[in-house]
């Protein structure tokens, strides 16, 4: 039995997924975080290794029987190429599918359209025959990433400062950061995110995100107003990313979403897709399908000639734990 890897890795963790040749899941698991940004090489390596060690260990797959690795993350591909390479074995097939990809096809198995990405990191890409891959945004949080897991961590903590300096509203953001930290004050729990290393620092501020949407849907408006914001600007970029291949804009010209941040609170993804219609009508919005790690599997399957869509309600049930709806 010869067997499909799927590699989907950025600032938070890394899955992986192995397939036999008809798409059964027969291997999986999860590592730490893969972001050349704030990732040492040895870091990722070790996050590379363990993921795939431990997903052939489920059912005793041997490294050969691995024909074809399809992986994203943010990373340098050549030294990904290699990692990928020593851990498996020389004659493996090594495809880097861009973020984009993966996630685009586990969305809407479609390879054009258009994707808003908003993980700890984001960026918005249009894919289409004539322009190819257009991508807005992904600058990194230093100088970008705005409506990101990371940028909504930050203004969620900017937000309980100004509330203990009594200089800004009350938010019950503040006592829920506490005790998801276990922390009884805001400054010592300040000084320890400063003391992480950058990797830990940015994946740590970024699942804060989670609790602002548990504060906005106990009408927290100051969590509302955040996620309202990180909406927009999400809408901007993709505004924007869709502007530079408008030519090529059909009727129905397909838009989709992935990342961890649209799991916060609907009204995330409700504003970003009123304002996107508002300003592109002829884009249908739709929500994804997959989780961006069973993009992999099926672009592989794909290039094998197996029928994606035909066998769609099969792959339902066989990944129904990476069903971004469940």
């Amino acid at each position: 039995m010869k067997y499909i890897m799927a590699l989907d890795g950025g600032g938070s963790k890394l899955l992986c997924l192995v397939s036999d040749e008809y798409g059964n899941l027969c291997g999986y698991s999860t590592s730490g975080p893969t972001n050349s940004h704030f990732n040492s090489e040895q870091e990722i390596e070790q996050s590379i290794s363990q993921a795939i060690e431990q997903a052939l260990l489920r059912n005793n797959i041997q490294r050969v029987d691995i024909t074809a690795v399809y992986w994203a993350m943010p990373v340098i591909h050549q030294f990904v190429h290699d990692t990928i390479i020593k851990w498996t074995h020389p004659h493996v097939a090594v495809h880097n599918c861009e973020e984009y990809h993966l996630s685009l096809y586990a969305a809407i198995q479609e390879e054009y359209g258009a994707i808003c990405v908003a993980g700890t990191g984001s960026f918005t890409m249009t894919h289409t025959k004539k322009f190819g891959a257009r991508y807005v945004g992904g600058w990194g949080s230093i100088f970008g990433d705005e409506g990101s897991g990371y940028s909504i961590g930050c203004k969620a903590f900017a937000a309980c400062t100004y509330m203990s300096d009594q200089i800004g509203p009350f938010t019950s953001l503040l006592e829920k950061i506490l005790t998801e930290f276990q922390f009884d004050n805001l400054r010592n729990l300040l000084f320890y995110i400063h003391g992480l290393q950058k990797g830990d620092q940015r994946k740590r501020i970024a699942s804060i995100c989670r609790i602002v949407g548990l504060s906005a849907a106990e009408g927290d408006i100051v969590a509302i107003n955040i996620l309202k914001d990180a909406a927009i600007m999400l809408a901007n970029q993709t505004i924007q990313t869709l502007r530079l291949d408008q030519s090529e804009l059909y009727q129905g010209f397909p838009l989709t979403i992935s990342g961890g941040v649209w799991k916060a609170h609907p009204l995330l993804y409700q504003t970003f897709a009123k304002m996107v219609k508002q300003q592109q009508p002829q884009i249908e919005v739709f929500q994804p399908l997959f989780e961006p790690v069973v993009g992999g599997i099926l672009i592989g399957l794909r290039e094998r000639n197996f029928p994606i869509k035909h066998n769609i309600g099969k792959f339902k049930q066989i990944y129904a734990d990476y069903l971004i709806d469940k």
